[in-house]
């Protein structure tokens, strides 16, 4: 895939290339959310984020709670992680971190998504399955700090300002539609950790 210590153009042109329908499946939720009505199930905003964060495989008392929380919610900027977190564990009893991290971003898209990918390439660890369903949620609540604070500092560096103008290059009609920290997480997305490295601008950012 590399020569000389730069990634092939040919390699990163495909991988660019390859977010365009995730990005436009995702500009789909965005353009809908306002209007939406996420208690109805043929909503075409819920169903686009069902489709896209893979909702669709949750059960469905706790898409019940999840998108009746979520339709309360919609508006609410001020809408932190730990209180979307302790509403689905009081409702469910599961910690559900992902899930969690992805309602917060649609209604604040400056919060950072927490999944598999980006802990990966991150290097931030997942959140134990443990009993104690307290602790287990004091956890996820530091864990997701942990991110927020990596994007802060990420955000500080020329690495970010070289990743922001590779993707508004790929795809310019989402310059100013999309946010930072969305198309930072296009690149978790798509990239693995030792591409991401190979690319230069996630320096400091990219786990070991």
């Amino acid at each position: 895939m590399c020569q000389g210590g730069l990634m092939e153009k040919q390699f990163l042109h495909a991988q660019m290339e390859k977010m365009h329908e995730g990005i436009e499946l995702y500009s789909e939720i965005m353009n809908l959310f306002d209007q939406s009505d996420l208690n109805n199930p043929d909503d075409a905003c819920r169903k686009a984020i069902d489709k896209f964060y893979i909702v669709r495989r949750m059960k469905k008392e706790r898409k019940l709670y999840f998108y009746g929380f979520f339709e309360e919610n919609k508006h609410n900027k001020d809408l932190n992680f730990e209180t979307c977190l302790r509403y689905i564990l009081e409702k469910t009893n599961r910690i559900e971190t992902s899930f969690c991290s992805k309602m917060l971003h649609t209604i604040n898209p400056m919060m950072p998504i927490f999944d598999k990918n980006v802990r990966l390439n991150l290097g931030i660890r997942s959140v134990p399955s443990i009993k104690d369903k307290e602790s287990q949620c004091n956890i996820a609540v530091c864990i997701y700090k942990q991110l927020a604070d990596k994007y802060h500092d990420y955000f500080q560096t020329q690495g970010y300002l070289e990743a922001i103008r590779l993707f508004d290059s790929y795809y310019p009609e989402y310059s100013d539609k999309i946010s930072p920290v969305k198309k930072i997480d296009f690149f978790l997305w798509k990239f693995n950790k030792s591409e991401l490295k190979e690319l230069g601008m996630f320096s400091g950012f990219i786990g070991e």
